[in-house]
């Protein structure tokens, strides 16, 4: 505990790591350059320090922020935000996050995971209004079925607090004060969104705060170059499916066909460039421990933990590196038969499931087709899971990649269980005002373990404080 690491590095001839590492001073500045006290070497070495090691910003929106220079023609050159702008990394840092939230009017850029938890964070520190930013229109914010809402004074109506825009910022308007944002394109020469000039703008009035919910790479910089994996990677490499690929049929089929797949093809990030499981594949005694993607992620990181030690203590073997290949271009293949998937690797289908009608039958999650959809989607992940568990000789067995067995059939139902809070919430019900998804009935979910179920909170979550007793026994199961 207590110490920092300044140096990792691996030598060739002896077949061992270099590790130089230094006392951590709580009292140093930020920026303080510890030197090394302590050098050990080690046959192997894990990397468990997570991909959230320094946020991850777009330069351009950050440079328009600061500057006032217009993206979409930079001979405009407007005053520049006059806010606050933070990172969703601050929300950990009372200090900084309440002073530039309470009683304020929020912009969030990104609307994933950490977009949704910031907005209802924001909310129960007083913002007054929340309003995200989505580049996609596919990350968890958009498909939040409700959010709280406050009666507006002039129209006596419900309205919600959070707003949910898709679309991005490309100017600095009303002297710094307001944003003006654009519906965004897929550029595929570029391989980036882009602001679409041709589709009507809206003004983000009056804000006070610009919070980006953007994400984090990993900070390996105290790790020699040759160590490093490049989580960028997974933006900028391409692949390429074989000619004759078709996908199989699923409910979607019939509404989108056959897609011909795009030339250039991304990665989901279950599979990372230049990875095997969790091993460097450049130096197998170089491994890592960390969630890109995974909708279970704790037992995500259990089963790399695990397999992690099973190679350092021979229960895994490193294969040839033609069998890596050969496995990782067979899990490549079977992302794209799922659709849930394919859409984030593969821009034509993408298009074509961005074509489908606003009210087409996958935005209903009670549909049986949807949940076929989303039974694979979690299935798949399951799979795994279950597959890495196994090989590594996890106490506990969830059948197989082929076949899972009653438990892993039940983490599969938890999952879709878990959907269901988010996208379920009724706006028209009379709840509204107060209801997150935290506050939904969980009485669906249960233990895979033990049948118990969760005991539902004890009030609304906005009104929750961190010294409330939240557990009461007496309501589990009910």
């Amino acid at each position: 505990f207590s110490t920092i690491v300044t140096n990792v590095s691996f030598d060739d001839t002896l077949n061992v790591f270099t590790v130089a590492t230094a006392s951590f001073d709580p009292n140093a500045d930020k920026r303080h350059k510890y030197e090394a006290t302590l050098v050990e070497e080690f046959d192997y070495c894990i990397w468990a320090a997570g991909i959230r090691g320094k946020p991850r910003i777009p330069r351009s929106l950050l440079t328009l922020l600061r500057s006032g220079i217009c993206l979409v023609d930079e001979n405009i050159n407007d005053t520049p935000f006059t806010g606050i702008i933070l990172h969703s990394m601050h929300a950990l840092s009372p200090e900084k996050l309440i002073p530039a939230v309470n009683g304020k009017r929020v912009v969030l850029i990104g609307d994933s995971d950490s977009a949704v938890d910031l907005s209802l964070h924001a909310l129960k520190i007083g913002a007054s209004k929340v309003m995200v930013l989505s580049r996609s229109g596919y990350g968890d914010c958009c498909y939040m079925g409700s959010w709280p809402c406050r009666k507006n004074p002039e129209t006596q109506k419900m309205e919600p607090i959070v707003e949910v825009h898709v679309a991005l910022p490309f100017r600095v308007v009303e002297n710094g004060k307001s944003i003006e944002c654009g519906p965004v394109v897929w550029n595929h020469e570029e391989g980036v969104y882009q602001v679409d000039e041709s589709e009507d703008t809206i003004v983000v009035k009056n804000v006070d705060t610009v919070i980006f919910c953007t994400g984090y790479v990993p900070n390996t910089d105290f790790m020699s170059e040759s160590l490093r994996v490049n989580a960028e990677d997974l933006f900028s490499l391409c692949w390429t499916a074989p000619e004759k690929f078709t996908m199989r049929e699923n409910p979607l089929t019939p509404d989108v066909g056959q897609v011909v797949p795009s030339r250039d093809l991304g990665f989901s990030g279950n599979l990372i460039p230049g990875m095997y499981r969790s091993v460097l594949i450049s130096n197998p005694k170089m491994m890592y421990i960390m969630d890109i993607n995974s909708e279970y992620p704790l037992l995500h990181l259990e089963s790399e933990a695990w397999m992690c030690l099973a190679f350092c203590v021979g229960d895994m073997n490193f294969p040839a590196l033609e069998v890596v290949e050969e496995e990782m271009q067979k899990q490549m293949l079977e992302e794209m038969n799922i659709a849930y998937l394919r859409w984030s690797i593969d821009p034509n289908y993408f298009e074509a499931l961005d074509e489908l009608d606003d009210d087409h039958w996958t935005d209903d999650y009670t549909d049986s087709r949807t949940i076929q959809m989303n039974e694979e989607y979690l299935g798949y992940y399951v799979r795994l899971i279950a597959r890495n568990l196994k090989e590594s000789k996890y106490p506990i067995n969830f059948g197989t990649y082929g076949d899972l067995n009653d438990l892993g059939k039940k983490l599969v139902k938890l999952g879709l269980e878990n959907i269901k809070l988010r996208h379920l919430l009724d706006p028209s019900n009379e709840e509204t005002e107060w209801k997150t998804f935290r506050d939904a009935n969980p009485k669906g979910l249960s233990s895979i373990y033990t049948g118990e179920t969760p005991s539902p909170l004890p009030k609304p979550w906005l009104l929750l404080k961190s010294d409330d007793n939240i557990i009461d026994i007496s309501n589990a199961g009910s």
